[in-house]
């Protein structure tokens, strides 16, 4: 997997070629014969702003303030209720602080996450909200090396030192489960995921300890569903759990 990196700026080529920032934006900005810059040097100013990768920031004017005043939130799945119901309280947050919003969605998809924060990133966003994804560690990490803010949200990543806001996944699947037990029912099957996330490991420990404290630990019965495929992965795990 690439890694974000901080934007390549007109200092750094300059101070590869040895050349003024002045130099280096006459030509970057297509400007390089109306103020007299020879051809092999102009060329050669292109060359290394590519190989650097760098790229124009089409927000520049408001990054000379320091700020473009917007963020970059990362669903996994924006269609899912509770995401787009987030989504309002987001914006309407964003929003009393003069911030705009850019949504999108990984679809539980590393590869796809990354090129949204790279493109967000090159846009000049000043943050992420970010619903992590499975095999996303990297990626996150590599955002605090590079000192990009970042909030997780539903998710958390253990042993990072980042900033999350989360339900306590392993009191909630032991009080929802509880609740099950306290109404009467003993026999009672838990649905989650097939993915190696810490909140789906924390509300299935949850489940399964509140049916051992309730001596029904013979009854525990986890099914696991394709996030891909959730329609008919999800009736195949019903149907298992009611035979």
């Amino acid at each position: 997997m690439g890694r974000l990196k901080k934007s390549v700026s007109i200092k750094d080529i300059a101070n590869t070629l040895n050349v003024s920032t002045t130099l280096v934006s006459f030509v970057l900005n297509g400007k390089a014969k109306q103020h007299r810059v020879n051809d092999e040097l102009a060329k050669k100013v292109l060359e290394v702003a590519n190989e650097l990768g760098y790229k124009p920031n089409i927000l520049a004017k408001s990054l000379r303030k320091g700020r473009t005043r917007s963020l970059g939130i990362v669903f996994t799945d924006i269609s899912n209720p509770f995401f787009a119901h987030l989504a309002k309280y987001l914006e309407e947050a964003a929003e009393q602080f003069d911030y705009t919003v850019n949504f999108t969605s990984s679809d539980e998809n590393v590869e796809r996450m990354e090129k949204l924060l790279d493109s967000m990133f090159h846009r000049g966003v000043d943050g992420f909200i970010i619903v992590p994804c499975e095999g996303s560690e990297t990626l996150i990490s590599n955002l605090l090396e590079n000192d990009i803010p970042a909030v997780l949200l539903d998710r958390n990543i253990p042993g990072l030192p980042i900033p999350y806001i989360c339900l306590d996944n392993k009191k909630a699947g032991y009080e929802g489960t509880k609740h099950l037990i306290d109404e009467g029912f003993n026999e009672i099957g838990f649905i989650a995921y097939d993915m190696k996330l810490q909140h789906m490991y924390d509300r299935a420990n949850g489940y399964r300890t509140a049916m051992e404290d309730a001596g029904l630990g013979e009854n525990s019965c986890i099914q696991y569903v394709n996030f891909k495929n959730m329609e008919e992965s999800c009736e195949a795990a019903v149907d298992y759990m009611l035979q």
